[in-house]
Order: C-alpha cells, then structure tokens, then sequence
C-alpha cells in the first residue's frame, strides 16, 4: 500500500547558515531555469533504490524540458547528449512537492532548478544557439462575468487560477501581483481594461516588470460561465504604451469543472505569450517581451570571467520584499560589487550571492560605507570564502571578521 508525505528539499548554501531559508514558489518562479511538475514512476528492488532512481530520472526530464525551452531550433535541440553527471552538475536545486512511496515504488512530482551559467556554458560550448535573457511581466487578470467585471475581487476565479501556479518558469516569467492595498488602490479594472498608462505603468514600476499584460477572460456562454470555454484578450505594455493584442479561445470538454477550464485558459495565456517572445529571438536575435527593456533575473546564476570576482554567500535579515529590494539596490551600487543573486527569501530574511572583486577584509570595507558589518559565520576553504552574514552598523550583534 502507499502512503503519502509531502517534503521539500531544497540544496540552496544559505543552509549552512543559522537560520535556513527555504524560497517560496514564487521566489522560485522567478528564475527561467526553474523547471516544475516534473513526474517521476520508478519501480526497483527497494524504495530507497527507487528514489534515487527517481531523482536521477526528474533531473533527467527536466533537464530536456529545459532545453526545448531555450533551443529555438529542433535540431540544436537534437544535439545536446549530456551524461547524467553533468546534468547533476548543472543542478542547483530540486524540490519534491509530492511524494508516494511503496517497498519498491516511488512515485513523485519534482520542481528543479538550474544553475544558468552552467548550463549556458555548455550550450555555448555545444555551439547551440539559446535564448539570453529572461523577461519578467507583470499579469493582470480579468474575468467578464454577468455579475461584472473583476479584477481584485475575491469573486475573480480567473485570478484564483493564476493564483495556484503552474506557470511563470519559462523565458518570460509571469509575475502575479499580491492585491494588496497598494495594488488596489493603484489600478481597477476599468483603468486596465481602458490601458490607463498611468496606472498600468505604476504598477509595474512598483514589481520592476519589463512589461504588463492584461489578460481578460470572459465565459463564450455567460449563463453557463467558464464550463462553456473562455475567450480571451490578451494586450501586452511596456513603457512605451500598448504593444500589441492576441486573442485565443479555449473550447469546453465535457464534463470539466470550471476551475479545470480556467486553468486551461492560464496555461494557454503563458505558452503563447512564451511561443511569441521565442519566435522573436529565432527570427530576429531580439531579447524583448514585444521590445520591452529586459529586466535581468536576480537569481540568475551569470558566467563571470574567470578571476574576477568571489562568490560570498550572505544571510541578511530583511522585513519582507520591499526592504530586499532597497537593500539590492544598496549592495549593487557598492563598489567593487559585480552581481547580486537572491537565491531564497521569507518574511524576515534572505539568502543572497555577492560577486566581489576582492577579499573579505576589501568586502567588509566596502560594505561599511553602505552602513553595514559583514561578519564571517563559517570559515573559507580551498573550495570557497566561507558564509558570512550582513548586518546594521551599530547593532549589538555586529561584529568583525577574523584576522585573514
């Protein structure tokens, strides 16, 4: 018989810290080598065989998911034959969101995430053209019903289907606003329907998308609603204003419940929008969402030139997302600063890459005229810098590095 357990297992550096940071799936949407809902079905002498198996196996798929993702050509696609070490290689992390287990069968669901430098240094190296960079858009979700228009309301069932994920890992993340106060209070359904570029573009500003896209789902029988299949509106702007409008229609299957056929639509929403920006780079090695000005993935895991600069693993206590985003902005513009990557975040704190050209004495000098103390927590090795933590100037806790 099987039973059932749900895990999470995720192999982020920021374990080794004192506190651990598990990313959240949006977090984990964010980043375009995230590739998730890989299934797995592996019989073998034992179930400890058969999981291990199974990994394997879901880094495997997902691996080949991945490439037809970035490989606009089918025959470049063809092409790539990595072993199955060097695809644990490429392997950042993986999640296990579920999980049933019998004495010689393993049954599973994994998310996998894959470390971008790695991987694009191989198809580089396998001479495959790749897409280069990931487009972040904000989505805002619509629903036309014969009750009225919809767009924070808890009513909005199209929005309850973008709510429960399952898209935003491809080349163009689709990013879902919170619908907080600020959200509502800055753009109502009637001004994006309308394309109130005000308001549209401060919403926008607020998520540091490259682009909005409105996506207007009305039922084709609205006394039946959405059983009966969904026409869609899809309208895409950047800062220049209105980029373009698509149109798709999803048929009803009989049977189906309404939130099946809505989820239907959010998938339908996510693959052209994804199929559009792909063919843009085949055709015309573009890298905009409709043009749109790239905002580069903050957990992108770039190639930098060999030398120069060290990776530095920092914890940093944080109060939500918004104070992440102010203390990037600090860090980015430190001198000497080269790339900061949020590998994992929560309410309190965040788990962040520093690329630095220098030692951890020249970090913390820099660090200091930003206002704040790097304090070494594990010590450096041949295989790295150590873990370190950031920390306020003044605070209690603050404290130095040791004598290098």
């Amino acid at each position: 018989m099987f039973r059932g357990r749900r895990t999470f297992q995720i192999l982020l550096i920021a374990i080794a810290v004192s506190a651990v940071f598990v990313a959240s799936p949006r977090v984990l949407a964010e980043s375009y080598m995230t590739v998730s809902d890989v299934p797995v079905d592996v019989t073998a002498k034992n179930s400890a065989a058969a999981r291990d198996q199974a990994i394997a196996a879901a880094q495997a798929k997902a691996f080949d998911r991945l490439v037809k993702r970035l490989v606009p050509k089918p025959a470049d696609q063809a092409r790539l034959k990595p072993s199955q070490q060097e695809i644990e290689g490429f392997v950042q992390d993986f999640a296990v969101e579920s999980e049933r287990v019998s004495s010689v069968r393993y049954i599973a669901q994994f998310n996998v995430r894959f470390r971008a430098g790695r991987v694009n240094k191989y198809l580089a190296d396998s001479g495959v053209s790749a897409v280069g960079d990931q487009q972040q858009a904000l989505i805002v979700p619509i629903y036309k019903t014969s009750a009225g228009t919809l767009l924070w309301e808890n009513g909005n069932r199209w929005r309850a289907a973008w709510d429960r994920g399952g898209f935003g890992d491809g080349p163009v993340t689709l990013i879902l606003p919170n619908g907080d106060a600020f959200d509502t209070g800055t753009l109502s359904a009637a001004a994006a329907g309308s394309g109130d570029m005000g308001a549209i573009a401060a919403l926008s500003q607020r998520y540091h998308a490259a682009g909005v896209v409105v996506a207007v789902a009305e039922p084709r029988d609205s006394a039946r609603g959405a059983v009966s299949g969904l026409a869609l509106t899809i309208t895409t702007y950047d800062q220049g204003g209105t980029r373009g409008t698509q149109t798709l229609t999803v048929d009803p299957v009989a049977g189906e419940q309404a939130d099946k056929t809505l989820l239907r639509g959010v998938g339908a929403v996510a693959s052209e929008l994804e199929n559009g920006w792909r063919q843009t780079i085949a055709s015309s090695g573009s890298t905009g969402l409709h043009q749109a000005t790239p905002v580069p993935s903050e957990a992108a895991d770039q190639t930098l030139g060999a030398g120069s600069a060290t990776a530095y693993p920092i914890a940093v206590s944080v109060a939500g997302i918004g104070d992440w985003i102010k203390l990037r902005n600090q860090l980015i513009g430190t001198a000497g600063v080269q790339r900061v990557a949020l590998d994992a975040v929560t309410r309190d704190g965040a788990a962040v890459t520093l690329d630095f050209a220098g030692d951890p004495l020249a970090l913390q000098a820099a660090l200091a005229g930003s206002g704040y103390v790097l304090v070494q927590t594990s010590p450096g090795n041949a295989a790295g810098p150590g873990i370190f933590k950031l920390r306020p100037a003044g605070s209690a806790s603050a404290g130095s590095l040791p004598a290098q």
